[in-house]
């Protein structure tokens, strides 16, 4: 049962010989101004570092900001910060500041719940292979706030997307995941398909203003372009627990590449989604992450 303090930092093992992650995220895609993008902090308490990384498009450039620093002892105030990248929670389980203020723009942001917490609760977490054996929760959200550029004050109102997470987490020992968020008007859908050593782990959900409903299976086609590697667009089929199945097709408009670790890349899409049994539109990310 999520409980609001799992909105802040968590204990962690000591000792650690594995890769262990406390993570936290938040998508916006304002395409009416030309805005997309997230903000990223990751604290690896095996290596004692955290690596804040902002990765923005702003009126078709993109703009990427990557900082990895020690560990403090402590935030002052709970407010995760290098100095350029903020991450906050203003009110557990509902309210996020998320804010950027590099050299060449700022983006400072509210990042408010629209539906309630999707918790993925036990299905990340085995003892028995901690490649990626972690806690993991999302919320679909509204964006507001203010791009301040060249001089310019742009307000941002759109949706996104936050998760937070926490546990073993070594990419290069995945073979790869699927993640997709799409928003629309009156409902969001959250996809995740983790391909292990042995086992692909399907999961996410389908939320509104009343909760969320579990995926329990997923298929997924993929079209590639030339490379074999870099995705275009691909097709869900998505099966419910209340019985519903959804096809959910992507295309992506923008994409940012990042490394990961050595041999890892993800491929961040920002992609229109349309529901296909009602051609309903949409828009969000879609995440494929390429191990070795």
């Amino acid at each position: 049962m999520l409980k609001p303090k799992d909105e802040f930092i968590h204990p962690f093992p000591r000792n650690l010989k594995e890769t262990w992650k406390e993570n936290w995220y938040s998508n916006f895609i304002d395409r009416k101004k030309g805005i997309w993008g997230f903000n990223h902090l990751s604290l690896v308490r095996n290596k004692g570092k955290a690596r804040f990384t902002a990765a923005h498009v702003v009126q078709g450039q993109p703009r990427i900001y990557s900082n990895v620093i020690d560990i403090p002892e402590s935030f002052p105030g709970d407010l995760l910060t290098d100095g350029v990248v903020a991450i906050k929670c203003l009110e557990p389980l509902q309210v996020y500041q998320s804010d950027y203020r590099g050299q060449d723009h700022e983006l400072l942001l509210r990042v408010d719940g629209r539906f309630p917490i999707c918790d993925y609760e036990h299905s990340l977490q085995d003892e028995k292979d901690i490649s990626l054996s972690m806690a993991h929760y999302e919320q679909s959200c509204r964006v507001t706030g203010v791009l301040r550029i060249k001089g310019k004050e742009i307000p941002v109102d759109c949706l996104g997307q936050r998760d937070h997470s926490w546990g073993f987490r070594e990419e290069s020992k995945i073979k790869g995941w699927n993640w997709l968020v799409g928003q629309f008007d009156d409902c969001a859908v959250n996809i995740m398909i983790t391909r292990k050593a042995e086992e692909t782990i399907p999961g996410g959900f389908i939320s509104n203003a009343k909760g969320g409903v579990r995926i329990l299976s997923v298929e997924v086609r993929t079209e590639y372009e030339a490379d074999g590697r870099n995705p275009l667009a691909s097709i869900y089929t998505a099966r419910a627990e209340d019985g519903r199945t959804l096809r959910i097709q992507s295309k992506k408009f923008s994409q940012i590449k990042l490394p990961v670790q050595k041999g890892a890349f993800v491929y961040e899409n920002f992609a229109e989604f349309t529901l296909l049994e009602t051609g309903q539109k949409g828009s969000g990310v879609e995440e494929h992450l390429l191990g070795q």
